[in-house]
């Protein structure tokens, strides 16, 4: 499957030609900026909503926020479903640390209580996204990243 490289920039929903070059005018504008990666999917009548957000955090200074969203046929199976969230972020984390990108988060939404389904998908996600370099984290820890891709897919 290709690459789905179509971002938008959240607020004004401009396309974001090159996210790459986006990427990096962001950290050369901002040196201490830390980039975020996470998505978040929710079943709507017959298709399923992925988000993908990539934050870029200015420190005490703010973020700004890139997406994409993309609709696919509904996936009824749960376990599918949140295996898509880890795996999409983790293109998008791979695609800009290939070209030279520091990633400081891949945002998982999976939780560390038994008591959630998601518990059942974290350790595979934790190790997938370590295996790739890249630091994991995940609910409770607040991850910003995935609080904006669940607000886009709804």
């Amino acid at each position: 499957m290709e690459l789905n490289l179509n971002f938008k920039r959240l607020g004004d929903h401009k396309p974001v030609v090159d996210l790459i070059n986006y990427a990096k005018d962001q950290v050369r504008s901002n040196p201490d900026t830390k980039i975020y990666v996470g998505s978040d999917s929710h079943n709507l009548s017959s298709r399923t909503n992925l988000a993908t957000a990539l934050v870029f955090h200015y420190g005490n200074s703010g973020a700004h926020v890139v997406y994409r969203i993309i609709r696919i046929p509904r996936m009824e199976d749960r376990f599918s479903r949140l295996w898509l969230e880890v795996t999409s972020s983790i293109e998008i984390a791979q695609y800009l640390k290939e070209s030279g990108l520091s990633i400081k988060f891949v945002d998982l939404d999976l939780n560390d209580d038994p008591k959630y389904q998601s518990n059942s998908l974290l350790r595979s996600a934790l190790g997938y996204v370590e295996s790739l370099g890249f630091k994991p984290r995940w609910k409770p820890f607040s991850p910003m990243s995935i609080s904006v891709a669940d607000s886009l897919c709804r």
